[in-house]
């Protein structure tokens, strides 16, 4: 992850109870003082990545994890990806 290498793996790795923008930014997710979760600035992180990297109209940022479809499941690992400063990427059969 430091070396700026990401892996999209061929079985998405999605968490079922949170939601496509928390599913996105897990493990580094905006916190206000006190370790809350900013949701001001998730809000504000995901739109801008959705519709910068054109997948706005094929993901909504509030569905929950375990409501995505096969495909979107596989988005959502990209979108993860491309989020994350990736230089290299390795797709696993997606």
């Amino acid at each position: 992850r430091t070396a700026g290498i990401r892996i999209i793996p061929q079985e998405p790795e999605i968490i079922p109870h949170v939601s496509v923008a928390e599913n996105v930014y897990a493990g580094s997710l905006p916190r206000k003082t006190g370790r809350r979760l900013d949701r001001t600035e998730l809000r504000r992180r995901i739109t801008t990545d959705l519709k910068r990297l054109g997948f706005d109209k094929v993901l909504d940022p509030d569905l929950l994890g375990s409501q995505l479809t096969p495909a979107q499941r596989q988005l959502v690992e990209i979108l993860r990806a491309l989020t994350g400063d990736a230089k290299v990427i390795a797709f696993d059969e997606p």
